[in-house]
């Protein structure tokens, strides 16, 4: 392969000349940084070509963070630096059209910057994420129409195959065939066909401009839509603090990631601060606010027309006290939201209903 002619043969040969230049042996560097173009077998066949110990070896992050292409020599070196003490030596190598190796020095200069976020506590910050889809997959458990009926661990969902950084395979919803059917009459007519229905109190759309991708203001960190059509819905019911009347809600948590901006774009968590929220259990079946009480998008799949229909289904269960095992505690106002587009150009709907 050409691999193996190019990478297995010219970044060891690059490594092995800078120490034989300096005179280095393997054993005088803490850590060792290079990349790997494919897979982590040919990384470990390199290292132990050229006779490094295992733990000098820094890790590739391909179970954390994936290959990052071109990126990923630096994001190793800057995991490295993280751990780094004054004093140590750093071999540090890329590999492209050829290999580069240099021998870095870490000075004192080190202490200065411990404090910045770094790799690891981005890393961390999958664990906060991980929150949603362990509790998503505990409702859906308890659901027998959902697809995906089994509960996960944080284990299985921090250990999942990355999909694109930072998001793993379970946090990534399926795509599933589905329908979702429902009757719907005039207010004054409800009555007439049941003793106990379920009223909308609010119904909004919001459809952006498109324009996210083109503004250089746009920060990616919410979805402006969402937000305007809360505010809308909210007005609509008379909500005034909806993080305190909202009694439950099902959103479109395409990708955990989006679960978490959404649940600020409503106001449930303060911007910046929905990390405390997943932590403290807010969003749980017995929290202050639960989130996908029926499973939602992780165990439903996405079969799309019938998303919406199937998120208003289960207001509709939890407000007539027929959820079963996943029945919250006196429900009084359900919210739904479902979104369509992408970050900067989405389309997005909001529904309030109660008794």
């Amino acid at each position: 392969m050409v691999l193996d002619e190019g990478y297995s043969a010219v970044l060891p040969e690059a490594i092995s000349g800078l120490m034989k230049k300096y005179n280095l042996a393997p054993g005088d560097f803490a850590k060792v940084v290079y990349d790997t173009p494919t897979d982590i077998r040919r990384h470990a066949r390199v290292t132990g070509g050229l006779k490094f110990d295992a733990a000098q070896l820094q890790d590739p992050l391909f179970m954390t963070v994936g290959n990052t292409g071109a990126a990923l020599a630096m994001m190793m070196l800057v995991a490295a630096l993280e751990e780094a003490k004054p004093g140590d030596r750093i071999l540090f190598a890329s590999y492209g059209n050829g290999a580069d190796a240099f021998v870095l020095q870490v000075t004192p200069e080190i202490e200065k910057v411990r404090d910045r976020r770094g790799i690891k506590n981005h890393l961390a910050s999958k664990r906060m994420l991980a929150l949603i889809p362990v509790r998503s997959h505990h409702n859906g458990s308890l659901n027998p129409k959902a697809h995906y009926q089994r509960e996960i661990t944080m284990e299985q969902v921090l250990g999942a195959p990355i999909i694109a950084w930072p998001l793993g395979l379970f946090d990534c919803c399926g795509v599933s065939d589905g329908a979702a059917a429902a009757i719907v009459v005039r207010a004054e007519d409800a009555k007439k066909f049941r003793e106990d229905p379920v009223y909308v109190k609010a119904l909004q759309i919001c459809v952006g401009p498109g324009e996210g991708q083109l503004s250089t203001v746009y920060d990616y960190t919410h979805v402006e839509e969402t937000y305007r059509a809360g505010l809308a819905a909210y007005a609509e019911a008379g909500i005034s603090d909806p993080r305190k009347e909202i009694s439950m809600a099902e959103v479109h948590d395409c990708f955990s990631i989006t679960e978490a901006t959404i649940m600020e774009d409503l106001q449930f968590s303060p911007r910046g601060r929905v990390k405390e929220d997943l932590e403290a259990g807010t969003f749980t079946l017995e929290g202050d606010l639960p989130v996908q009480p029926d499973g939602g998008l992780k165990c439903f799949g996405h079969p799309i027309g019938a998303s919406g229909l199937r998120m208003m289904y289960e207001m509709y269960l939890q407000l007539q006290g027929r959820a079963g095992p996943r029945q919250i505690k006196n429900p009084q106002l359900g919210l739904t939201h479902n979104m369509g587009g992408q970050p900067g150009a989405c389309t997005v709907s909001c529904l309030i209903v109660g008794l």
